[in-house]
């Protein structure tokens, strides 16, 4: 293998790009069994304060595309690694590894880190990427009769005087997983939980669509979960669960699970997501053995 060079696509190479990109991007939603997302993505591409899409070359040999773009988002600038793809006949040879850094020498005084999306379903990507820490990841269950709740656990609706002390913690908690997953600042991670909860949760435990409960075991408030409804067609997902100190290893994050599923049931839903960020292994491996598959990873090099 020549070394990796570059050129920028012309507009024929970009329109042929373009095409397979699409293609991609619906092959990839119908494995995950998610909504089509072409039109948000070509969105994104055309509001970007940046976007390059680079021709790679092995000597004289075009092998494949690399698509980058740059936005300000939360008072910084992020990089994104929108598209890489490597040609068939030309695969297996170190060329995404070696575009791999390229994107990170691109992005190299734009922005402290590099992000990219990976399909959780397609081998070739889980090998190229699995160097890249993973920093959150989307899960997804399909689910079938109502769930019972284990013996002893009730659930019901959060009071007014616990949603206070819980919006806090849940905001600290959200930024948190930013900051140690390497996703954000802190100042940018307090700045999106707050954006994103406010925006999400306008009137607090009166937002319709939204259902916010207290799990209490022994008569006591063990855990809480948020539900929200109709995040896409026929699908709930879970935006926050957290144990209380003092009440973890017990099974009361399965619980709050099962009740989430009962709303998600309640509210006509058929499937139930949820965000794990990439440092919370217990969480994931909880959700995986609840049944939950993985329908896409956001993973971030520095650079």
């Amino acid at each position: 293998m020549s070394e990796l060079t570059t050129r920028p696509a012309d507009a024929q190479e970009t329109e042929t790009w373009r095409e397979l990109w699409m293609d991609r991007l619906t092959g990839y939603a119908a494995r995950t069994r998610r909504p089509v997302r072409t039109e948000q993505a070509a969105k994104r591409r055309e509001k970007a304060d940046e976007a390059v899409l680079l021709r790679l070359l092995d000597g004289e040999t075009p092998v494949g595309y690399l698509s980058l773009i740059r936005f300000t988002e939360d008072g910084g600038q992020v990089v994104i690694l929108e598209d890489l793809q490597i040609e068939e006949p030309y695969r297996r040879r170190g060329h995404g590894r070696a575009a791999l850094g390229i994107a990170r020498e691109w992005a190299r005084g734009r922005s402290p880190r590099v992000s990219l999306g990976a399909d959780p379903t397609d081998p070739a990507q889980q090998a190229l990427f699995r160097d890249v820490p993973l920093g959150s990841q989307n899960m997804h269950k399909d689910l079938g009769d109502r769930p019972s709740l284990p013996a002893g656990v009730t659930v019901r609706r959060m009071s007014a005087d616990e949603f206070g002390p819980w919006w806090t913690e849940q905001l600290a908690g959200y930024a948190e997983s930013f900051v140690l997953n390497g996703l954000l600042t802190e100042e940018q991670a307090r700045e999106r939980a707050e954006r994103q909860s406010g925006e999400l949760l306008p009137s607090g435990l009166d937002t319709p669509g939204h259902d916010i409960y207290t799990v209490v075991a022994e008569d006591k408030p063990v855990a809480s979960i948020w539900v929200c409804h109709e995040v896409e067609p026929d699908t709930s997902f879970v935006f926050d669960v957290v144990v209380e100190d003092g009440h973890r290893g017990k099974g009361y994050g399965r619980a709050a699970m099962l009740a989430a599923e009962q709303s998600a049931l309640d509210a006509g839903s058929h499937v139930l997501g949820l965000n794990v960020f990439g440092h919370n292994e217990v969480a994931l491996r909880l959700y995986t053995s609840l049944g939950y598959r993985p329908t896409s990873q956001m993973r971030t090099m520095t650079v």
